[in-house]
Protein backbone atom coordinates (compact mmCIF):
# COMPACT_ATOMS: atom_id res chain seq x y z
CA UNK A 1 0.00 0.00 0.00
CA UNK A 2 2.88 2.63 0.61
CA UNK A 3 4.07 1.82 -2.81
CA UNK A 4 0.74 2.75 -4.16
CA UNK A 5 0.09 5.54 -2.04
CA UNK A 6 3.63 7.31 -3.07
CA UNK A 7 2.77 7.01 -6.25
CA UNK A 8 -0.66 8.87 -6.00
CA UNK A 9 1.50 12.08 -4.27
CA UNK A 10 3.82 11.88 -7.17
CA UNK A 11 1.28 11.90 -9.83
CA UNK A 12 -0.84 14.45 -8.59
CA UNK A 13 2.13 16.54 -7.82
CA UNK A 14 3.70 16.12 -11.27
CA UNK A 15 -0.09 16.98 -12.62
CA UNK A 16 -0.35 20.01 -10.45
CA UNK A 17 3.16 21.53 -11.70
CA UNK A 18 2.70 20.76 -15.58
CA UNK A 19 -0.88 22.29 -15.47
CA UNK A 20 -0.72 25.65 -12.94
CA UNK A 21 2.15 27.51 -11.40
CA UNK A 22 1.36 26.13 -7.65
CA UNK A 23 4.39 23.98 -6.38
CA UNK A 24 1.87 21.61 -4.00
CA UNK A 25 3.70 21.17 -0.50
CA UNK A 26 0.63 19.42 1.49
CA UNK A 27 -0.87 17.02 0.01
CA UNK A 28 -2.49 14.20 2.03
CA UNK A 29 -4.03 11.07 1.37
CA UNK A 30 -5.08 8.92 4.17
CA UNK A 31 -6.57 5.65 2.52
CA UNK A 32 -7.23 4.25 -0.52
CA UNK A 33 -8.51 0.90 -1.78
CA UNK A 34 -7.67 -1.29 -3.82
CA UNK A 35 -9.57 -3.57 -5.66
CA UNK A 36 -8.48 -7.11 -6.98
CA UNK A 37 -11.49 -9.41 -8.72
CA UNK A 38 -10.06 -8.32 -12.55
CA UNK A 39 -12.37 -8.36 -15.41
CA UNK A 40 -11.63 -7.40 -19.20
CA UNK A 41 -12.95 -4.30 -20.18
CA UNK A 42 -13.04 -3.36 -23.65
CA UNK A 43 -9.90 -0.65 -24.53
CA UNK A 44 -8.82 -0.35 -20.83
CA UNK A 45 -6.81 -3.60 -21.50
CA UNK A 46 -5.02 -2.36 -24.63
CA UNK A 47 -4.02 0.64 -22.41
CA UNK A 48 -1.97 -2.29 -19.88
CA UNK A 49 -0.71 -4.08 -22.58
CA UNK A 50 1.16 -0.38 -23.81
CA UNK A 51 2.94 -0.36 -20.38
CA UNK A 52 0.04 1.43 -18.53
CA UNK A 53 0.02 -0.82 -14.96
CA UNK A 54 -2.33 1.05 -13.45
CA UNK A 55 -5.26 0.14 -16.32
CA UNK A 56 -5.06 -3.29 -14.23
CA UNK A 57 -6.67 -1.67 -11.15
CA UNK A 58 -8.98 0.69 -13.39
CA UNK A 59 -10.56 -2.63 -14.86
CA UNK A 60 -10.90 -3.81 -11.52
CA UNK A 61 -12.80 -1.01 -10.20
CA UNK A 62 -14.77 -0.57 -13.01
CA UNK A 63 -15.69 -4.37 -12.83
CA UNK A 64 -16.93 -3.99 -9.12
CA UNK A 65 -18.81 -0.50 -9.98
CA UNK A 66 -20.50 -2.47 -12.78
CA UNK A 67 -21.64 -5.18 -10.46
CA UNK A 68 -23.86 -2.98 -8.46
CA UNK A 69 -27.22 -0.91 -10.24
CA UNK A 70 -25.99 2.24 -8.24
CA UNK A 71 -22.98 2.42 -9.62
CA UNK A 72 -22.83 1.41 -13.44
CA UNK A 73 -23.25 5.13 -14.37
CA UNK A 74 -20.09 5.97 -12.62
CA UNK A 75 -18.14 2.67 -13.85
CA UNK A 76 -19.24 3.70 -17.70
CA UNK A 77 -18.26 7.18 -17.05
CA UNK A 78 -14.98 6.02 -15.54
CA UNK A 79 -14.30 3.61 -18.28
CA UNK A 80 -15.41 5.83 -20.96
CA UNK A 81 -12.93 8.62 -19.66
CA UNK A 82 -10.20 6.15 -19.35
CA UNK A 83 -11.03 5.18 -22.86
CA UNK A 84 -10.82 8.90 -24.07
CA UNK A 85 -7.16 9.18 -22.41
CA UNK A 86 -5.85 5.98 -24.17
CA UNK A 87 -7.17 7.47 -27.42
CA UNK A 88 -6.16 10.83 -27.45
CA UNK A 89 -2.72 11.26 -29.69
CA UNK A 90 -2.10 14.72 -28.62
CA UNK A 91 -0.97 13.12 -24.51
CA UNK A 92 2.90 12.85 -23.97
CA UNK A 93 3.24 9.02 -22.90
CA UNK A 94 4.13 10.86 -18.92
CA UNK A 95 0.39 13.39 -18.82
CA UNK A 96 -0.96 10.25 -20.36
CA UNK A 97 0.20 7.97 -16.92
CA UNK A 98 -0.44 10.82 -14.75
CA UNK A 99 -4.52 11.11 -16.14
CA UNK A 100 -4.25 7.36 -15.89
CA UNK A 101 -2.91 7.18 -12.18
CA UNK A 102 -5.39 10.28 -11.20
CA UNK A 103 -8.45 8.03 -12.82
CA UNK A 104 -7.41 4.88 -10.72
CA UNK A 105 -7.43 7.09 -7.29
CA UNK A 106 -10.68 8.22 -8.51
CA UNK A 107 -12.13 4.78 -9.44
CA UNK A 108 -10.58 3.32 -6.44
CA UNK A 109 -12.64 6.01 -4.54
CA UNK A 110 -16.10 5.35 -6.35
CA UNK A 111 -15.43 1.28 -5.61
CA UNK A 112 -15.23 2.34 -1.66
CA UNK A 113 -18.27 2.31 0.45
CA UNK A 114 -19.39 6.09 0.37
CA UNK A 115 -19.00 6.56 4.44
CA UNK A 116 -15.09 5.38 3.61
CA UNK A 117 -14.67 7.95 0.46
CA UNK A 118 -12.25 10.79 1.20
CA UNK A 119 -13.26 14.42 -0.48
CA UNK A 120 -10.65 16.34 0.69
CA UNK A 121 -9.21 13.71 -1.72
CA UNK A 122 -11.30 12.99 -4.57
CA UNK A 123 -12.18 17.17 -5.11
CA UNK A 124 -8.86 18.09 -6.12
CA UNK A 125 -8.06 15.43 -8.11
CA UNK A 126 -11.33 16.36 -10.34
CA UNK A 127 -10.67 19.98 -10.46
CA UNK A 128 -7.17 18.83 -11.62
CA UNK A 129 -8.37 16.71 -14.58
CA UNK A 130 -10.99 19.43 -15.52
CA UNK A 131 -8.80 21.78 -15.99
CA UNK A 132 -5.75 19.32 -17.74
CA UNK A 133 -8.39 18.28 -19.88
CA UNK A 134 -10.08 21.71 -21.02
CA UNK A 135 -7.42 22.46 -23.16
CA UNK A 136 -6.77 18.97 -25.03
CA UNK A 137 -9.24 18.21 -28.09
CA UNK A 138 -10.83 14.98 -27.64
CA UNK A 139 -10.01 14.86 -23.77
CA UNK A 140 -12.05 17.79 -23.47
CA UNK A 141 -15.48 16.38 -25.07
CA UNK A 142 -14.74 13.32 -23.26
CA UNK A 143 -14.46 15.35 -19.60
CA UNK A 144 -17.67 17.22 -20.74
CA UNK A 145 -19.78 14.25 -20.61
CA UNK A 146 -18.04 11.86 -18.71
CA UNK A 147 -16.68 14.85 -15.69
CA UNK A 148 -20.29 15.87 -15.20
CA UNK A 149 -21.39 12.27 -14.06
CA UNK A 150 -18.20 11.52 -12.03
CA UNK A 151 -18.50 14.77 -10.17
CA UNK A 152 -22.06 14.04 -9.53
CA UNK A 153 -21.35 10.82 -8.16
CA UNK A 154 -18.92 12.42 -5.65
CA UNK A 155 -21.52 15.18 -4.94
CA UNK A 156 -19.62 17.76 -6.80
Amino acid sequence: MPAFRERAYKALRALIRETTDIEPTNIYIEKVVIVTNFTNLGQIANLNSQGYQVAETINANVGQLQQNSGTKEIAEAIRNFTEAIGAETTLSDLKRKYLLDQISLLGAQAAAPAAEREPSLIKPIIDTMSGVCAGIGGLAAAWATWGIVISKFFGF
